[in-house]
């Protein structure tokens, strides 16, 4: 995910929810990575 976000000159990294409460943020090389929880994502909830 970092390496292509680093080609696509992307910032916005978003996994597709896995479950329907987990939400958290990782920081890896200076980018985040969201983990969004199901709903969330479904309802267009950016945080």
């Amino acid at each position: 995910m970092i390496k292509a976000s680093s080609q696509l000159k992307c910032e916005d990294l978003i996994v597709p929810p896995i479950t329907w409460d987990y939400e958290d943020e990782i920081k890896v090389e200076n980018k985040k990575i969201v983990l969004k929880p199901l709903w969330k994502w479904l309802l267009g909830i950016s945080k």
